[in-house]
């Protein structure tokens, strides 16, 4: 079974209720949350933090408080096995940008997921980040927001990748190419509205 949860028009202004919403996190998560500067960020991050407890409590069916989180030396989020008899069943990953977060859960495959607002891409850094091919697929694009929406496509392809594989963003990205057979049969990637979404999962 494979969740997604997507949250978009996230307030930019912290109130009572996320105060609510903060003491179901865990102090490590409350502390990261707290040392973003801005609301929207700190906002973004709780949702993402508070909708993985939420999503994998139902799951689980056992409340949000007894679930344990740690971390992957590559700092790949994780949930703690000795929490629940079915923990090591659960794979998760988020992703949040501007307005938006993205969540998938997993009982069945590790998984990886990524989301970005489109913008003007920054084409200048394919050189360095995009195989040959993804570069082709982007500059083959018949217009300019159709270019823009195939940069963020293979971006987040990469970031679904890289989380599916717990390495998160490597140095050697123009070596993965998102659009051969082998990985294209791995990866999903969608629009919504203003944003890309990508899951890579088994």
């Amino acid at each position: 079974m494979l969740n997604l949860y997507f949250i978009k028009n996230t307030s930019n202004l912290w109130t009572s209720n996320h105060d609510i919403l903060l003491s179901h996190v865990s102090k490590q998560r409350h502390d990261r949350i707290k040392r973003y500067y801005f609301e929207e960020d700190k906002i973004l991050s709780l949702y993402a933090a508070f909708t993985t407890r939420l999503a994998i409590s139902k799951i689980l069916k056992c409340p949000m408080d007894d679930l344990i989180f740690d971390k992957t030396k590559e700092h790949k989020p994780f949930l703690n096995p000795n929490c629940h008899p079915l923990a090591s069943t659960i794979d998760f990953n988020f992703s949040h940008t501007k307005g938006a977060v993205l969540l998938g859960v997993s009982t069945e495959s590790t998984l990886g997921v990524d989301l970005e607002r489109k913008r003007n891409a920054p084409f200048e850094i394919m050189k360095n980040a995009f195989h040959i091919n993804e570069r082709e697929y982007v500059l083959e694009a018949w217009n300019e927001d159709e270019k823009n929406k195939r940069f963020f496509e293979i971006w987040t392809r990469k970031e679904a990748y890289t989380k599916y594989l717990g390495t998160g963003i490597i140095s050697k990205l123009k070596a993965i190419d998102t659009k051969s057979p082998d990985l294209d049969k791995l990866l999903y990637t969608w629009c919504i509205d203003d944003y890309v979404c990508s899951v890579c999962t088994d």
